[in-house]
């Protein structure tokens, strides 16, 4: 589930008005983003990370971009010499 944003329309006072933009995407810098706690982070600041191995404790590769599936799922596409199509799908979890 997604908490998302709450949105109010200058223009627009009615949810039949609405309506009319639906389907688009919102477009918004960084900075205006709400802040993230301390074990918080957006999908946007993984690319560039190295990934390891742990069970060899070696480095197989770095994230390269990110992409979701149908499901919304987050799937993590790694950039590595040893496994050149390699693909990461993140399962949701709970701390």
């Amino acid at each position: 589930k997604h908490d998302g944003f709450i949105l109010k329309f200058k223009e627009y006072h009615s949810k039949e008005d609405v309506s009319q933009v639906t389907n688009y995407f919102l477009a918004l810098e960084k900075n205006q983003l709400p802040p993230l706690k301390d074990d918080e982070y957006y999908l946007e600041d993984l690319i560039g990370m190295s990934i390891w191995l742990d069970s060899e404790n070696r480095q197989i590769g770095e994230i390269a971009k990110i992409s979701f599936n149908h499901a919304e799922q987050a799937i993590l596409h790694i950039h590595s010499a040893n496994y050149p199509h390699l693909e990461v799908l993140i399962h949701p979890f709970v701390k």
